[in-house]
């Protein structure tokens, strides 16, 4: 996946901030206004969708900088707007976490 590409998709204003409109399942991606956050919520997303991220598995900032090659503000900023959309688990003083399967 390129790391330059943008989000091409109508834009909405939201109290979080600006969305693009996702791929039809309900989830809005961060607009194009910073590719770097953009593009890190789509391979988080991407590896939380394939399993690569393990349910209850602490998200460190480090590792997925390691992993993604994508600076710590944007890696933090992605996971705050996964974390908004229930995707992820923010806990307080904690950090990100995979949120545990349910077989609800």
């Amino acid at each position: 996946m390129a790391m330059k590409e943008t989000v091409r998709a109508d834009v909405e204003e939201s109290g979080e901030g600006r969305y693009a409109a996702g791929d039809g399942a309900g989830l809005l991606f961060p607009a194009a206004g910073s590719v770097s956050s953009a593009e890190a919520f789509r391979l988080i997303l991407s590896d939380l969708t394939l399993g690569v991220l393990r349910p209850g598995q602490k998200l460190k900032v480090r590792e997925l900088n390691e992993r993604y090659g994508i600076g710590a503000s944007p890696l933090r900023e992605a996971l705050s707007q996964l974390a908004a959309q229930g995707l992820v688990l923010l806990e307080d003083r904690k950090g990100f976490r995979v949120p545990p399967v349910s077989l609800e």
